[in-house]
């Protein structure tokens, strides 16, 4: 594969988001490189998604357009259309992100000259559901464009980012290299893309690109933030996590003293983010983050909530 062009597919996970839908796949259609096959699933909505979706396919804008008759959730759909996928990279979204301008274009491009990597990622625009500016999330060691080795990343982003850090959104996976941990685990909920970038990196490396890549859109019902309102919940999927990382077929990549302190850490800040006092400044932060005035600071707020989390992960 090295020095050529390799091939990718793209997806779209759509359920109940027609205000989104058409952004999505208006944002994959544009790429400068786009995909060499191009699927969407619609999950038995119940909104005017499909009629949005069928205006695409009627033109031929997709290679496939799977519809459920009723609601199958989304780890059997992702795991449905990575089925399908034949390129030797694959790019997921769900229907309220999308693929920023020349993002497919730059990762082929990095792929091409280190095939060895088993991702590619960068930065994400987080955004209200307006598609106003939040915040951007990034790796901050990392300035310019570079293949990644396994060592370098435990030490240079694993270790050094907080211990929820993930650039999911953002990342194009080698076909193979996430087939052989296992996909996303159903398991770990939330957590599932933590886990697989994770385990990816550490065995493959990966490919940073210092751009903004994708744009996430925050909303209020998503599955992390349902999630995150219960403490005892939340805490089971990182234990969950810890334990897939120190089985044998995963102990070879994850050294126990990171897994052990990735453990300790996640669950301080689990238990601190859900003290009542700290959950009423975070949702009352985040609402303010839409005014544009404030949002123009949103990313010293990034670097202030960083390091008082990392202080309070330090004590765990």
């Amino acid at each position: 594969m090295s020095g050529e062009r390799p091939r990718l597919s793209a997806f779209i996970c759509n359920y109940n988001h027609g205000q989104f839908v058409s952004k999505a796949i208006e944002a994959i259609l544009g790429q400068s490189c786009p995909p060499d096959e191009f699927y969407i699933s619609d999950d038995g909505s119940t909104d005017r998604s499909v009629e949005v979706i069928e205006r695409y396919a009627s033109k031929g804008a997709f290679t496939r357009f799977i519809r459920h008759q009723s609601n199958q959730g989304m780890f059997p759909t992702v795991l449905e259309l990575r089925g399908m996928c034949t390129g030797d990279y694959v790019f997921g979204c769900s229907a309220d992100d999308y693929p920023l301008p020349g993002f497919f274009e730059k990762a082929m491009g990095m792929a091409a000259r280190y095939p060895q990597a088993g991702l590619i990622t960068g930065k994400m625009v987080m955004q209200d559901a307006r598609g106003r500016r939040l915040f951007t999330l990034k790796a901050s060691r990392w300035k310019t464009a570079r293949y990644v080795s396994p060592k370098d990343y435990l030490k240079e982003y694993l270790e050094v980012e907080t211990p929820g850090h993930s650039l999911g959104s953002a990342t194009i996976y080698r076909r193979d290299a996430i087939r052989d941990v296992g996909e996303f685990r159903a398991e770990l909920g939330p957590l599932c893309d933590t886990f697989t970038a994770r385990a990816v990196g550490l065995r493959w490396g990966i490919i940073y690109l210092p751009d903004e890549l994708e744009a996430v859109t925050l909303l209020p019902g998503s599955m992390s933030n349902s999630v995150l309102k219960d403490r005892e919940i939340f805490l089971g999927y990182i234990r969950a996590m810890a334990r897939v990382a120190r089985s044998p077929e995963f102990l070879p990549y994850f050294p126990p003293d990171y897994v052990d302190r990735w453990e300790a850490q996640y669950s301080a800040l689990a238990r601190f983010v859900h003290r009542p006092v700290i959950r009423f400044i975070m949702r009352h932060s985040m609402r303010c983050l839409t005014f544009r005035p404030i949002a123009k600071f949103a990313t010293v707020s990034e670097k202030i909530f960083r390091i008082f989390f990392e202080r309070v992960a330090k004590n765990a």
